[in-house]
Parts: structure tokens; C-alpha cells; sequence
């Protein structure tokens, strides 16, 4: 059976070749519902377009991608950074997607670093609950090299993580009084292991109450800002699992150093717009990107072993 073409994928659908080209080149020229009709006719038939094949031909395999879910999280301005550092005097060029929490952008994300035969790819997914996905499968039989960065999508895979159960034991153990935890998604590993964490430390007389919302600021604040409207106690100590989850509390729960103690997992952005000086879990962001792009780049220059690593942090107390 010949290799499916352009021409295939455009008859079935009922567009033109040019419109198929697009979808892969300049997605956003296209609309939502022909993209999305032909990202899966082209997965049923199989086929990868071969950019490769056009002007970039000599960047092949010179090329590594960068797949993050929120750019606007501050330790991805010190991967970013890290990243091109490193890949500069490896000689290498770094595409970066930023997928805001859309399953259909990361999809594209992943089949353009296909289709470009990248060496490698950093990929920190839109969700970390282990959900078995085709993309993500696609991802892992093709030729590229793969470096989970803070949430995972596979167990097996290279990667560098925080160790999230121990950072919820650090601020869990100082918390007092009636307890809102602040998680992101319900299915996200990463907060079940820090709300476990903070839940195995917590003193006898805390009265915990957990809030599951987002790990994207606008969302979380939505959630927040419903659960505030319905909620009548009075809270003695509030703890964020991530940092932007912590400024959505400051913004939508009016914390203050008065009526909360507010403690958080990551330091918050942007705190000290504030005002506000709290408690928090502190990573080391420049040690961790270090981490990452030295493992990329150990897989791709077959020198050395790629690792599954987790990072502990230090408490950084008011």
C-alpha cells in the first residue's frame, strides 16, 4: 500500500491540499473543526508530513522543542533560559509551545517536533493524571529524545520533578486551626502527592478542608472566587500546593497578614505587589533547569545516562 499523501488526507476531508498544509505548517489559518477533522483522518491513514524535506533540511535533527503548559509559571522563564544557553553551543535551534491548557494545541505541538525529526523534547503536559494518550504515544515512537519536566505523563520515562509529597509534609506540619488546602485538578498526581503530603503532617488540632481548582490563574481564581461566595468559616491558615495557586488565593480570598496565615508550595509570583511575605516551599528553578537540559542533551549526545530525578526543597519561612 503506497504512503498516504496530502492529496488522500484532502479528498476525504473535502478541502484543498493547500488547507491540509496548513493544519500542519499554520494551524491557526485553519479553522477549529476542518483542523481537528484532519489531524484525525491523518492519524487514521497514518501520515506525517515530511517537513524536513523543505528549506530546513539541514537543520534536521538540529532542532529540540520545549512543550509547556503555562510559560507564565516563573520556572519556565529559567528552563527557557537554561535551555537556549546550552542548545546555542550544542549548536541547536529550540521551538517552544506554549499549549495554555488545550489538549488540541499540544497535540499540534507534538506532531510539528514529529514532523521536523527534532532531536529532542522537554515536555512538561497539560495534565499529569497518567491518562493513557494517542498523541503522547505517538510522541514516544518516533525518534525523538523525551524529558519530562514538572508534571508527567509516563512513569517510565526520563524526567525532572519535584519531590511534591515531601513539600506538603514541609508546610502541612506548620499548619494551625481550621486548614483550606488549595489544589489544582482532582486527577493531577502532583496534587494528590502534595495534599497527601500536607494531610500526613498536619497537628491534631488542624480541621483541614480542600478545594480542588486549576493550575492556570484565571481558572483558579473562578473557582476561588465561587467557593468564597458559599463559604462561611473562617479560615486560620490557607496553603497553596503551587505558587500560582497561591496568588489566585491572595486575589480572590483578600488574604492578608491578619485574618490568614497563608502558606505556599513554590514562591508566589508577584507577591511583594502585595505586600504580602508568607511561608513557602522554595526550589531551586536554576538548578532545575540545569538538571533538565543537561538530561536532554546526555540522550541526545549519547554521554551519558538519562535519570528520573526529584528535587527536594527547603522551607522558607516568614
Amino acid at each position: 500500500m503506497s504512503k498516504p499523501s496530502i492529496k488522500d488526507i484532502a479528498k476525504i476531508v473535502g478541502v484543498t491540499d493547500i488547507t491540509v498544509s496548513r493544519t500542519f505548517t499554520s494551524p491557526e489559518k485553519v479553522k477549529k473543526e476542518t483542523r481537528e477533522k484532519i489531524l484525525r483522518i491523518a492519524q487514521e491513514l497514518n501520515y506525517t508530513p515530511n517537513l524536513s524535506a523543505r528549506s530546513i533540511r539541514s537543520s534536521k535533527s538540529k532542532i529540540i522543542g520545549l512543550i509547556a503548559d503555562d510559560i507564565f509559571n516563573p520556572v519556565y522563564a529559567f528552563l527557557i533560559k537554561e535551555l537556549n544557553a546550552i542548545a546555542e553551543k550544542e549548536g541547536y535551534s529550540v521551538m517552544i509551545f506554549n499549549t495554555n491548557g488545550c489538549s488540541f494545541s499540544e497535540e499540534v505541538a507534538i506532531q510539528t517536533l514529529i514532523s521536523y525529526s527534532a532531536a529532542g523534547a522537554i515536555v512538561s503536559p497539560i495534565s499529569d493524571a497518567l491518562t493513557k494518550q494517542e498523541h503522547f504515544e505517538r510522541l514516544i515512537k518516533s525518534n525523538i529524545q523525551i524529558i519530562q519536566f514538572d508534571r508527567q505523563f509516563s512513569e517510565k520515562l526520563p524526567g525532572v520533578f519535584i519531590d511534591s509529597n515531601y513539600a506538603g509534609e514541609l508546610v502541612g506540619s506548620l499548619a494551625t486551626g481550621n486548614t483550606l488546602i488549595v489544589g489544582g485538578p482532582s486527577n493531577s498526581m502532583i496534587t494528590r502527592q502534595r495534599i497527601n503530603g500536607i494531610l500526613q503532617k498536619l497537628p491534631e488540632d488542624a480541621i483541614p478542608t480542600v478545594v480542588y481548582s486549576d493550575y492556570h490563574f484565571e481558572k483558579c481564581s473562578e473557582i476561588l472566587k465561587q467557593f468564597n461566595q458559599s463559604n462561611q468559616i473562617r479560615f486560620d491558615c490557607i496553603i497553596g500546593v503551587t505558587g500560582l495557586i497561591s496568588l489566585a488565593v491572595i486575589s480572590e480570598l483578600s488574604v492578608t497578614h491578619d485574618d490568614a496565615k497563608l502558606m505556599s508550595i513554590d514562591e508566589i509570583p508577584l507577591s511583594n505587589l502585595y505586600g504580602l511575605h508568607c511561608t513557602y516551599v522554595n526550589h531551586n528553578y536554576k538548578e532545575w533547569a540545569r538538571l533538565v537540559a543537561e538530561n536532554l542533551f546526555n540522550s541526545i549526545n549519547k554521554k551519558g545516562n538519562t535519570f528520573r530525578f526529584f528535587i527536594r526543597g527547603t522551607l522558607n519561612e516568614k
